[in-house]
């Protein structure tokens, strides 16, 4: 993915001001299609996040879970690059990740970089400063580590690697049920952390195999 350094914004949050660049051109010229992310918490029959129906499909602060895939708009996510750390965390790019079904972000729920906070739907936001907990950085997941098959990614929430707690998107307890919520915790390599989309496949040939399997 080709990042142009048109103009340096300033990302703050509490205690950390983190500079960035930022896409040229608009930041919906960055965006990728919508398309499921399914968990590896049951191998072949991976299950899709989901946007919680009874929290309502609208509402701010609706959960996250995983369910069968039925690839319906609350199972359809694109991820939108907002830009590139100049600063540190490796330059990696960091994008938000965005409901078809309510045009919300992907968010730590309060903003929280604690283990066990859950992800929720936030209104974006659309320029800087963006906040730490809707902003994602994602990684291939090398071959030979850990049990998830080769060709899965690690999400990373940007709040984590911005307080150097090493957090990971999680499904609670690796649980391979319907229901089972999202959260971020400890990264520990398991399935529970490997998720995979075309999305991911798409961004990693551009620009993974050459940025040690960041997209």
């Amino acid at each position: 993915m080709k990042i142009t350094r048109r103009v340096a914004g300033i990302f703050c949050t509490v205690g950390a001001t983190i500079a960035l660049t930022t896409t040229a051109g608009g930041a919906a010229k960055a965006d990728t299609v919508y398309a499921v992310i399914q968990s590896s918490t049951r191998g072949a029959a991976q299950p899709c996040l989901d946007v919680i129906r009874e929290d309502g499909w609208n509402n701010p602060g609706a959960r996250i879970q995983q369910w069968d895939c039925s690839r319906q708009p609350q199972q359809e996510f694109k991820l939108r690059l907002v830009g590139r750390d100049v600063l540190g965390h490796g330059g990696h790019n960091f994008y938000q990740i965005i409901s078809e079904v309510s045009g919300m972000c992907l968010n730590m729920k309060d903003g929280s970089t604690a283990p066990h906070a859950l992800v929720v739907q936030q209104v974006c936001a659309t320029h800087n400063p963006y906040r730490a907990g809707e902003l994602w950085s994602v990684q291939e997941i090398p071959t030979g580590i850990g049990n998830p098959k080769q060709g899965f990614f690690t999400i990373y929430p940007y709040s984590s690697l911005l307080n150097n707690t090493q957090q990971c998107l999680d499904i609670v307890e690796a649980s391979d049920e319907n229901g089972a919520l999202l959260q971020q915790w400890n990264c520990n390599n398991t399935r529970a952390q490997a998720f995979w989309s075309d999305n991911f496949f798409t961004l990693w040939v551009r620009a993974g195999q050459v940025n040690g399997g960041w997209l």
